[in-house]
């Protein structure tokens, strides 16, 4: 009796090896009761992870150009959203087109009700539960539907949320978009300098990218992958699959409705031009470049796609004998661009930049 390993339930044992229970007791040594370990037995070895780029992250910002800093702010959004929809694409392998809705979804929440424009958290918080809601109307969708049926329930969504959002525009009188006040984040703290959230806006992106984490470590990230790979396997392994379905599109849904809120708070206005289809197929393009199902790849993916339009904005600004034909196509050399990156990343990396950087630790 002594040669047998006791492991958690369903996680077999390989003899001669420490089983999962000696290998934490080994890393955290000694009664659980310091600071350290309660917050690792908790968050996981992760969250250093986490806290380390929070704050080099924002030690970075005086060697920030101020020009970049608005940029910079956009970036960090974007990629809350990004890891929302690698959630449900990558990790899942749910497709999904209409993101943008979810961020409109999210920030007219906090432009139209009174007293979320006027309370930070209580925006954030309704903003999250309005998507909760939708998302989980999407969930029920891909219980009966997959694959290319369930992109375009989730695109039809899209032109439902952006059509509906101009109507709305049109019957209340605010064809230039609703404004939104200048939010309080704690008291006395008013977001006034886009360094000021830049800082705030690092902390959200840590905390999402660490919740992310720690879900696909948990017992629902092992169903959502059982998922991608197969819906009749995970059925037979016991997995509810159209309860997890609507999991991961309630909590996708959750993360881009706060993304949606934050933009809302931070650009002070809100207008349905904003939340275009071409807006989803970038956020398309961020997981793709990035890396399906990585956490990394998203973020890393979503500061490609911000700073190829300043990228293009700077060639611009310096050939100034084509400054008129480039001004009237950017639109068309930017959405080009897009496309010529997600060849040229899907020819040298096909499961996205996450993947060279995992080669790279291999090789060393």
């Amino acid at each position: 009796m002594s040669d047998v390993a006791v492991t958690e339930p369903g996680l077999p044992s390989v003899p001669g090896e420490p089983t999962k229970a000696d290998s934490r007791s080994s890393r955290f040594p000694g009664p659980l009761g310091s600071a350290d370990q309660v917050l690792r037995s908790v968050l996981g070895e992760r969250a250093w992870y986490m806290v380390a780029g929070i704050v080099l992250a924002v030690a970075g910002l005086p060697w920030l150009p101020p020009s970049q800093v608005g940029t910079a702010d956009l970036g960090l959004i974007y990629a809350m959203g990004a890891i929302a929809l690698n959630l449900v694409t990558g990790v899942s392998g749910l497709p999904s087109i209409g993101n943008s809705a979810f961020l409109a979804i999210g920030a007219f929440t906090v432009a139209i009700l009174p007293f979320a424009r006027n309370e930070f958290w209580l925006g954030l918080i309704f903003a999250a539960l309005a998507c909760t809601v939708v998302g989980a109307l999407i969930g029920m969708t891909a219980w009966r539907v997959s694959g290319l049926y369930l992109a375009v329930s989730t695109l039809a969504l899209q032109f439902v949320v952006q059509d509906g959002s101009t109507l709305i525009e049109q019957h209340t009188g605010k064809l230039a978009g609703y404004a939104v006040p200048t939010p309080t984040v704690l008291p006395g703290v008013v977001m006034t300098s886009i360094k000021s959230w830049y800082v705030v806006l690092a902390i959200g992106l840590g905390l999402v990218a660490l919740v992310s984490s720690n879900l696909l470590r948990s017992r629902w990230g092992r169903s959502w992958l059982a998922i991608r790979e197969n819906d009749v396997m995970a059925r037979s392994l016991g997995i509810n699959v159209s309860r997890q379905k609507m999991a991961v599109f309630c909590v996708s849904s959750a993360i881009l409705g706060m993304a949606g809120a934050l933009l809302a708070y931070y650009t002070l206005t809100v207008t349905s031009s904003s939340f275009t289809l071409t807006l989803s197929v970038e956020f398309v393009a961020m997981i793709i470049i990035g890396g399906l199902g990585s956490i990394p790849g998203s973020i890393v993916g979503a500061a490609i796609i911000v700073a190829i339009p300043q990228l293009l904005q700077h060639i611009g600004g310096a050939n100034v004998a084509g400054s008129g034909w480039w001004s009237q196509n950017t639109f068309n050399v930017q959405t080009s661009i897009y496309g010529l990156v997600i060849i040229g990343a899907l020819l040298v990396a096909p499961e996205g930049l996450a993947s060279l950087g995992r080669r790279l630790v291999r090789r060393r």
